[in-house]
């Protein structure tokens, strides 16, 4: 694992993700062989953490989010009106999933991110 070693929570670990596939995503310019051991990296330390973090919370604030389900979303961010990221201000960072944030060129994205979703 080179991605995320310093990673020591989920949320440090979506953060950082999101920064990664800002520059190695093939649809922001990226490298789909980098992309795919930062996605490798990213579902075995997210495993860690989240059989870290709930062997120390109590069963109200355990996680059942999955690896996948984050990449999903992500993915689906990217796609939106093909815009990739560079047209986002900011990247909601799921908890799961807060859009308050989410904002392309100053309008309001949450019904076609909620469209996409599905």
């Amino acid at each position: 694992m080179k991605f995320f070693t310093n990673c020591k929570s989920l949320d440090e670990l979506k953060a950082e993700y999101r920064r990664l596939i800002k520059i190695h995503h093939p649809d922001c310019g990226g490298d789909a062989g980098v992309m795919k051991q930062v996605n490798n990296d990213y579902e075995a330390r997210f495993e860690q953490l989240k059989k870290q973090h709930n062997e120390t919370s109590d069963a109200e604030h355990q996680t059942t989010e999955t690896a996948a389900e984050f990449i999903e979303i992500i993915e689906k961010l990217m796609h939106i009106n093909n815009t990739g990221f560079a047209r986002f201000a900011a990247i909601p960072c799921p908890a799961f999933v807060k859009f308050s944030f989410l904002r392309r060129e100053g309008e309001d994205c949450r019904e076609a991110l909620a469209a996409a979703l599905g």
